[in-house]
């Protein structure tokens, strides 16, 4: 009796083969993705899966976001798929926060660089949260919303939940404009007061909200400088603001 074949063993077997010379440089996104769904598939061509997923998605990062039932729709994704597919992409998205996280995010320029490095290029409107610690440094930033939070789908809750599991000492918001119009409108400026009051009766400070495209940002604090403080300064809540001056003014202890 012959021994059996797996009917795709050539190529995995080359692909596995690059894999080991590159480390995976030169690898495309739909590459990537064919070599983990060996995971999910021992016995079926994955390239024409991963393919579609990408169709779906519009880009590699926008898949860990995008609702089950939407990925279950591609033939032959079932469950298990989805579940091996987001568990990687957050684990990417959490490792890439965390060689950000030794830099504070205390001023509307380092903001806006975070942002427009973590939604990259959108083909739609998203709101992301940042967490952010007692000295502005990352703690998380998730995407919470699809589209934008002046939409009236849109609930506090969604900002609120997070940065209380996370004992988040303050956070920020931002906002992709699909549009390629970095400038809240009418409508976003008067979400973000109401969402800065809100946060705040939960002893949640919004620190900023940042608008974004694939190459622009502006800020809310430039547009509302009464409410959050003028764009050029730290982006630091007041009673953080006053500890640094007091500890700056402190004397240096004896030698």
């Amino acid at each position: 009796m012959s021994a059996y074949r797996h009917p795709h063993g050539g190529h995995r077997a080359r692909m596995r083969q690059r894999w080991a010379r590159t480390g995976g440089e030169g690898f495309a996104d739909h590459e990537l993705l064919e070599m983990l769904l060996y995971y999910a598939y021992p016995y079926r061509d994955t390239n024409p899966i991963a393919h579609d997923l990408l169709r779906q998605a519009g880009e590699l990062s926008a898949l860990a976001d995008l609702p089950p039932e939407r990925l279950t729709s591609i033939p032959g994704v079932t469950p298990r798929t989805v579940g091996l597919l987001r568990a990687a992409l957050l684990l990417a998205r959490r490792a890439a926060g965390r060689e950000n996280a030794c830099e504070a995010i205390d001023s509307v320029q380092r903001a806006g660089a975070f942002f427009m490095r973590f939604f990259g290029r959108q083909t739609a409107d998203q709101t992301a949260l940042l967490l952010l610690d007692n000295r502005c440094a990352p703690l998380d930033c998730l995407r919470i919303f699809d589209g934008r939070a002046s939409s009236a789908a849109f609930r506090p809750v969604l900002a609120a939940r997070p940065a209380l599991e996370q004992k988040a000492a303050s956070v920020m918001l931002a906002t992709y404009h699909s549009d390629r119009i970095a400038r809240a409108d009418a409508e976003e400026m008067e979400a973000g007061i109401r969402l800065k009051q809100d946060l705040g009766l939960l002893g949640i400070h919004l620190l900023d909200w940042i608008y974004v495209t694939e190459n622009y940002f502006t800020a809310l604090s430039t547009r509302l400088p009464l409410l959050f403080g003028t764009g050029s300064a730290p982006l630091l809540p007041e009673h953080q603001q006053e500890r640094q001056v007091a500890s700056a003014h402190e004397p240096e202890p004896a030698s």
